[in-house]
């Protein structure tokens, strides 16, 4: 249950690119299955990770999306490993990294996309200090919290430029209503944005003969 202490908005942040850091697929229609590598750099517990990775996946699957998590420590022992986690395909394969503070950011962002002036990107990054702060100020669960934040970087790096929504997941600042419905499973994605997503993904997988 939400505290009703809550006041400070939450904001999350997309940066533009002079170009796209990642390998992009020609886009062309279907199934939609999406691979995310997370860089667990802050060292989230593994309960609160895989509570996030069940909640975002929620999230996406009730989008019309399947997602494939790759978790990745900061050191990874074997090339095979490094290389999975390291590997990005816009926007079949993309990357999240956790990490403990921005090195420059508002106290209230959360989160930040990075996407080039063509709107493409696979990269965002997670402040998780940022959602430890929330948690207790709030009692919501952490890994409730990050994984619908996850969910929404993710999220900006399928739709593209200008994705903020006035209403759901994708609202640039989370106020007390969207905190709320987030503790009851109701923070999602409006239908337009489910549709955008599979699309993008439906053409770029029916581009490469998947």
């Amino acid at each position: 249950m939400l505290m009703q202490t809550i006041s400070k908005t939450l904001w999350f942040v997309s940066l533009v690119l002079p170009v796209s850091p990642c390998l992009a697929a020609q886009i062309t229609a279907e199934p939609v299955r999406l691979t995310i590598s997370v860089h667990n750099d802050a060292n989230v517990p593994a309960t609160a990770m895989a509570f996030a990775e069940v909640t975002a996946a929620r999230i996406f699957r009730q989008a019309g999306l399947v997602v494939k998590w790759i978790i990745c420590a900061p050191s990874r022992d074997t090339a095979a490993e490094s290389t999975t986690c390291s590997e990005t395909e816009f926007p079949r394969h993309l990357q999240v990294r956790i990490m403990s503070q921005p090195r420059n950011a508002p106290h209230s962002t959360f989160g930040v996309s990075y996407l080039a002036a063509d709107g493409t990107g696979c990269y965002s990054d997670i402040f998780f200090m940022r959602i430890i702060d929330l948690h207790s100020r709030s009692g919501q669960d952490i890994g409730a919290v990050l994984g619908h934040v996850m969910a929404h970087e993710i999220a900006h790096l399928l739709l593209g430029m200008s994705s903020h929504s006035p209403f759901g997941i994708m609202r640039a600042q989370w106020q007390k209503e969207e905190l709320l419905k987030a503790s009851k499973g109701e923070l999602l994605f409006t239908e337009d944005e489910s549709q955008l997503m599979r699309q993008r993904l439906s053409m770029a997988r029916q581009a490469v003969g998947d």
